[in-house]
């Protein structure tokens, strides 16, 4: 087990691209970490960089305090799943899981233990004669974490090891894999670019883009309170519905949002938050001279209304009748059966907004979807909604 820290870490290589950008974490013992992104956002590059298989351009890693900036991957303690699983063909599964162990001498005995011990774990003792051609996808993945197991790293990396997976199987790997981190309790770093594993992995996910750390938080956390546009829309399945919007300040202070044509009032939670950081703004715009005298004014308020995004995700969204206020119409334009529940795409216009409604919620007539064209009304509770500057794209809630 393991803590690891990483200070202002950059990777650029020699087409001048740079790849990771001043990225900073720390990890705590046993903990499970998440890197989630698009596909290009960096977060391979900085697991091979932990891992020592890609050179840090600048920047600092440590692990256990020891810095290992120059340690050679071997002597780093470090245990990593690819995602093509890397076994070797003409071994068996016994010997690929031990081969590891046989390189640095290990008797016998206790190689035999530790391969059979982990077997055990994974559910593939009686997989231990085969060879790899002979194994599915899912046992195949397996043998792989089988492989990094007996080796009782101080650190477990595992770079998308779930994305050859069909579905179903990924499901399966993706619970064992959570049983598997309380069994062998150590530190854990999982790359994905799927947000479903992220949040159901992770005890903390950081987001990337473009190399750069969006936000670090729970997976409560960032669903909750996403950092910035990005993370809003990178978080959530539906993701998140944007609209173009208008902040207002009313004559008693208090603030409303403007969007497709409904106006929200907001809570008083929301209020108190907006109203700190205008007048930390304001306070900040005014300049003192070394002798804390005052050698500004205040900037004037900004004109109101502020152009902003606001944010709702799909199952916050209820249906709701003509004669209810605030609300937003519009025409479905596609309803997608899953059961239990539904996701209604609805059209108003100029954008098309997606509703996750519980199957068992509506009216009977309504359970088996709804027409193509149909008039719907549907609003949100704007305690609810998140709002986002139209410029820095920054949350201000």
């Amino acid at each position: 087990m393991a803590s690891l820290s990483l200070v202002n870490l950059k990777k650029v290589y020699d087409n001048k691209v740079v790849a990771v950008d001043d990225f900073n974490l720390e990890i705590e013992d046993k903990e499970f970490i998440v890197f989630v992104g698009p596909s290009g956002c960096g977060k391979s590059t900085t697991l091979r960089m932990i891992a020592g298989l890609e050179e840090i351009s600048s920047g600092e890693l440590y692990i256990d305090d020891r810095l290992v900036n120059s340690v050679a991957p071997k002597d780093r303690d470090i245990a990593m799943v690819f995602q093509n699983y890397a076994l070797y063909p003409h071994m068996t599964v016994y010997e690929n899981m031990a081969f590891a162990l046989k390189l640095r001498k290990t008797p016998k005995k206790e190689i035999d233990v530790k391969v059979r011990e982990a077997a055990e774990i994974l559910g593939i003792t009686d997989l231990l004669d085969r060879k790899p051609k002979a194994l599915s996808g899912g046992q195949r993945q397996r043998v792989a974490i089988g492989r990094a197991i007996v080796r009782e790293p101080k650190v477990f990396l595992m770079d998308e090891p779930l994305s050859n997976l069909d579905a179903k199987l990924r499901n399966q790997m993706r619970a064992e894999i959570i049983k598997l981190r309380h069994r062998i309790d150590t530190t854990f770093i999982y790359v994905t670019h799927d947000q479903t594993e992220a949040m159901t992995l992770g005890d903390r996910i950081v987001i990337m883009k473009d190399g750069i750390i969006q936000q670090i938080g729970t997976p409560q956390q960032v669903f909750n309170h996403p950092a910035n546009l990005f993370v809003a829309g990178f978080i959530g399945t539906p993701q998140m519905n944007f609209f173009e919007a208008e902040l207002d300040k009313k004559a008693d202070g208090g603030y409303v949002v403007r969007a497709a044509g409904a106006e929200f009032e907001l809570s008083a939670e929301q209020n108190a938050v907006l109203s700190e950081k205008e007048a930390a703004r304001l306070e900040n715009a005014i300049s003192y001279d070394e002798d804390g005298l005052q050698v500004s004014d205040s900037p004037n308020e900004e004109t109101w209304p502020k152009n902003v995004t606001l944010g709702i995700r799909p199952e916050h969204i209820s249906l709701c009748t003509e004669n209810d206020d605030p609300r937003l119409e519009g025409k479905v334009d596609v309803c997608e059966m899953m059961g239990s529940s539904m996701h209604l795409h609805v059209d108003i216009g100029d954008k098309d907004v997606v509703l996750v409604l519980q199957t068992v919620d509506l009216p009977m007539e309504k359970r088996a979807g709804f027409a193509y064209g149909e008039q719907v009304c549907f609003s949100f509770d704007a305690a609810l909604v998140h709002l986002f500057d139209a410029e820095t794209e920054e949350n201000l809630i």
